[in-house]
């Protein structure tokens, strides 16, 4: 979903809340980032106050999706640029989401290679746990 404001394109990200007994965690489409993550009300991720939540770039913090490449890279971004796509959300329950990424326009002028990223965050006792396919 895309908002224009002023000449300004601001892109309105999707954010996933999960929730299972003490456990509640937030998610966003964009990078798959995992934000937040509280047990008992208290933050266990570290999300930086200079996070930027627009789409715009990578977002500072949490738990990042790096790929295909880990540190600087001459083909795009550094760490890759699955944290700075929107990822399709494939499945949702209350405890988890499920995100797939494939190959677009913007990965393609970066990386011409077919490809399937799948990140499955879950809310299981007594830990969250993510999942990398």
């Amino acid at each position: 979903m895309e908002l224009s404001l002023n000449k300004t394109r601001i892109q309105l990200l999707n954010r996933f809340k999960l929730f299972k007994k003490i456990h509640l965690c937030e998610i966003y489409d964009h990078g798959a980032t995992v934000t937040s993550w509280k047990v008992d009300g208290k933050e266990k991720l570290f999300l930086s106050s200079k996070a930027v939540l627009d789409g715009s770039k990578a977002i500072r913090g949490g738990i990042p999706v790096v790929f295909p490449n880990f540190g600087p890279w001459a083909h795009g971004p550094q760490h890759g640029f699955a944290r700075i796509l929107p990822w399709n959300v494939a499945h949702q329950t209350e405890s988890s989401v499920t995100f797939s990424l494939e190959p677009c326009k913007k990965s393609r002028e970066m990386w011409d290679f077919s490809f399937k990223v799948e990140y499955t965050g879950n809310l299981p006792d007594p830990v969250h746990k993510v999942n990398l396919i």
